[in-house]
């Protein structure tokens, strides 16, 4: 065996050579790992967190505008979540249902939405959504079921 080390690497150790390849792997997987957490980082520093606060109604607003027939509530919540209540007459299309996007395509993009979910952990991503397929009149509800149900 030392022979066959011997004549493919000259006079070197064969252990010392095991050795130095071992270190090269473990610097190899430490910038692995390095450049994994940086792009990750950079991946989700990008990531947009939240809708304009711009955007964003109270429950005194929402109110306000429930029987103004150009604005139309939008809940994005599970069907489940629904049968517990929901504002109004909101129009129901479930956020994290695959056919989101189709069921939203055939709403009347000319009218004024209030998008709202249980607390805000869906609704800035189906704003976002709505905003990229052409809507314009976009609000949010911040709150959600949780604060409607709340105070009303």
């Amino acid at each position: 065996m030392i022979r066959f080390f011997r004549l493919f690497l000259g006079k070197k150790n064969p252990l010392s050579v095991y050795l130095t390849m071992q270190k090269k792997k473990m610097s190899l997987t430490v910038i692995f790992i390095a450049l994994a957490i940086i792009l990750g980082g950079t991946y989700y520093a990008l990531q947009p967190k939240s809708v304009k606060a711009s955007n964003d109604v109270t429950a005194e607003q929402i109110k306000a505008m429930l029987n103004d027939p150009n604005v139309v509530m939008l809940d994005v919540r599970t069907t489940v979540e629904v049968s517990g209540g929901k504002i109004g007459n909101a129009v129901h299309v479930d956020y994290m249902n695959r056919s989101f996007e189709s069921e939203i395509a055939k709403l009347d993009p000319s009218k004024t939405y209030v998008v709202y979910c249980h607390s805000a952990g869906r609704s800035p991503g189906a704003v976002r959504t709505l905003k990229k397929n052409g809507f314009e009149n976009v609000l949010h509800y911040p709150g959600g079921w949780a604060d409607w149900s709340r105070k009303n």
